[in-house]
């Protein structure tokens, strides 16, 4: 990889915007692993030896699955384990003759170099195992992670790091003595105390999660019903809403933030069967038996508020179970009474995410009269649609989900009344067309909420509904119309290539590279004004330099005679400098950040909240949505641990320097090169 691809192109790759993909020559180690439909996948792996077991009637192991499929590639990682573990140990060794060679004035330099060059190949020949373990660990992994909970990065912890503790053990022992088993009794107390706090910290972050939903379905509303906010002034008592979750979410945070501181297809069946949306009211489809054969069309006809879109929601399992039994074979297409359409292009809502046939494409838009629709549009298929469609008629609207529907390629079709937005001649091409056995559809199992009569006797069966019950009536097709005078739209659509660029939808706009100190200063100044970033960096300070300060007070311990060794003033001196400090930094960082943050979401929402509809017309739900739920909790949780451990590194870094320097004042000028490549 690195010889065919040189330094200055790397560089160039990596100081591009990271929203542009560049692609490097592909890796031949990585070739032999591919996802997706490759021999040696995950799926097919587990799907052998799974089968294997079953044969055998014998209870599915998964992890003996995982260790049969991936038995080589583990026991490569299992085999590099051991020379890693054991150049940590002669590490240490290297570094104690080190030590002691410099100490005895009657020592030979030549040893002292030896010694030196046998530590430096050892700690490059260690961070070449390391990642060479943790990159061949993370390729298992990621095979496992679609379908199994399994971090393989860390489970040669689990037999690895006992085996390495007591190898440490033995080394230590030999040279303090029986003090090494005080040291080792803190290590095994530290385990029941990280299992508490682990428990502990499950808890608030499963009530985090309960609250950050709580709120994004708040929010979620608030954007879908926007026009109604505004007309009724609720901005005010929504944000209060809104406000009263981020609150309860901001306390779970700030509670685990300081711990961290610390073969029927197409069948329908239901027999007797009863549903509910909730299950503490009474059931809303009563007793309802239905037995749709595959490829036959079901007409679904009553009055208004007979839940004719509650059975359709019943398929689709929306709704509760509460009596009987409901079998649905097969995979399901659905069109809504009230069309759902996101923000894009005609064609992106089309696809839903599908590849492109253009010659299946064209047919299902000549099938839902979609063809002259789209003439209308400068950029045809391609013209940009807003959030909800604001920009498409009802029947355009209608035409599209339809179309959507028909290029899924489902094999249960539910039709919750599309041809009431229509006029009645589109409603008979669609109906012809699309759902009719003489349609596109023939041979598909359909299910149609209808209230045009006239075309019940084109249907297999009518179902009729009567608030929550239903009376089954097989009506043949013994009054058929001749529907020849339906014209056929039988002109060639010209796909466009361009993209329609004039929309009210503004793109995003995302601003890469450096973050200015600017924004870093606000964030700070956010919570606790000036006041409080100048305590921070005084504790910041402060913890640094009671951190440099434990090694000099080990060395002072370490001077004194014996039995003034034994006082408890150095051991508790030692604490406090060790860890009293460091806790309280800690704590006042995370909640500082999380201060921040917190006005941060209340700003943003404020900014939501009292926008004109404009804005909301010209901003996707989605985008809106990611901003308080993905983004916003990359600022709860990730930045501040990020962020402390970064700037901790560095101040340990230039701690440690600082004292080096105090020793020796010559090796500052090693730091003369390297400080402009930090630059």
């Amino acid at each position: 990889f690195y010889e065919s691809n040189a330094i200055g192109r790397l560089l160039n790759r990596f100081s591009k915007d990271q929203q542009v993909v560049d692609e490097f020559s592909p890796l031949t180690f990585s070739n032999k692993i591919q996802l997706g439909n490759n021999e040696t996948s995950i799926m097919k792996k587990t799907e052998i030896e799974r089968e294997k077991y079953e044969k055998k009637h014998e209870h599915v192991n998964t992890w003996k699955i995982v260790i049969k499929a991936f038995w080589k590639e583990g026991l490569l990682v299992v085999l590099m384990f051991f020379p890693f573990a054991g150049i940590k140990v002669v590490q240490s060794l290297f570094l104690k003759e080190v030590v002691l060679n410099i100490s005895d004035s009657s020592a030979s330099s030549y040893a002292i170099y030896l010694y030196a060059i046998a530590l430096s190949l050892a700690t490059i020949l260690k961070a070449f195992l390391n990642q060479q373990l943790f990159f061949r660990a993370s390729r298992i992994e990621t095979q496992l992670r679609k379908q199994q909970q399994i971090k393989p990065v860390y489970i040669y912890y689990l037999w690895g790091a006992p085996l390495e503790t007591l190898v440490v053990f033995g080394f230590i022992w030999n040279n303090i003595g029986i003090s090494t088993l005080f040291g080792y009794a803190v290590l095994v107390l530290s385990v029941p105390i990280q299992l508490v706090f682990s428990k502990i910290f499950t808890t608030y972050r499963k009530n985090t999660v309960q609250w950050t939903d709580e709120r994004i379905k708040v929010i979620h509303e608030i954007l879908v019903g926007c026009q109604i906010v505004k007309m009724s002034r609720w901005e005010e008592s929504w944000e209060n809403v809104v406000c009263d979750a981020r609150n309860n979410e901001f306390n779970s945070i700030l509670k685990a933030s300081s711990l961290r501181a610390t073969n029927m297809i197409g069948n329908i069946v239901m027999d007797k069967a009863s549903f509910t949306w909730d299950s503490a009211n009474s059931p809303a489809l009563i007793e309802i038996d239905l037995n749709v054969n595959t490829g036959s069309l079901v007409g679904i006809m009553g009055t208004i508020g007979s839940c004719k879109s509650s059975l359709l929601q019943a398929i689709l399992g929306e709704m509760s179970l509460v009596q009987g039994s409901s079998k649905i074979f097969g995979t399901l297409a659905y069109v809504s009474q009230t069309a759902w359409i996101f923000a894009g292009t005609i064609r992106e809502n089309i696809l839903f995410g599908k590849s492109f046939d253009e010659q299946k494409y064209k047919a299902v838009l000549k099938s839902c009269c979609s063809i002259a629709d789209l003439r209308t549009f400068q950029a045809g298929d391609l013209t940009v649609i807003e959030g909800k469609g604001v920009n498409l008629s009802g029947g355009q609207k209608t035409r599209v989900s339809l179309v959507r529907a028909l290029y899924t390629e489902a094999d249960i079709y539910l039709f919750d009344d599309p041809l009431a937005t229509v006029d009645l001649v589109v409603a008979r091409k669609l109906f012809k067309r699309c759902i009719s056995n003489e349609g596109m559809l023939n041979g598909k199992t359909r299910l149609l909420v209808t209230h045009q009569i006239q075309l019940l006797p084109k249907t297999d069966h009518c179902i009729l509904l009567d608030y929550g019950k239903s009376h089954t009536n097989g009506i043949k097709n013994n009054s058929e119309r001749n529907d020849s005078n339906v014209d056929d739209d039988d002109d060639v659509l010209d796909l466009p290539q361009t993209i329609d660029k004039n929309s009210i939808i503004k793109d995003e706009v995302s601003v890469h590279g450096t973050i200015s100190g600017d924004v870093w200063v606000k964030v700070f100044i956010s919570g606790y004004g000036w006041s409080g970033l100048l305590l921070l960096v005084f504790l910041m300070l402060l913890g640094e330099a009671a951190n440099d300060t434990t090694n000099v007070w080990l060395g002072l311990w370490s001077s004194k005679p014996k039995t003034e060794q034994r006082e408890s003033y150095y051991a508790y001196t030692y604490l406090g400098l060790a860890i009293g400090i460091a806790l309280i930094r800690t704590d006042y960082f995370f909640q500082l950040m999380l201060r921040g943050a917190y006005l941060l979401h209340n700003n943003m929402l404020k900014g939501v909240l009292y926008s004109s509809l404009r804005f909301y017309e010209s901003n996707p739900v989605g985008c809106i949505l990611n901003r308080f739920s993905k983004d916003q909790q990359v600022v709860d949780e990730l930045l501040p641990l990020t962020f402390f451990n970064t700037i901790q590194l560095l101040m340990m870094a230039v701690g440690g320097v600082a004292i080096i320097a105090m020793t020796n004042p010559w090796i500052t000028l090693i730091l003369i090169p390297i400080i402009p490549t930090l630059l």
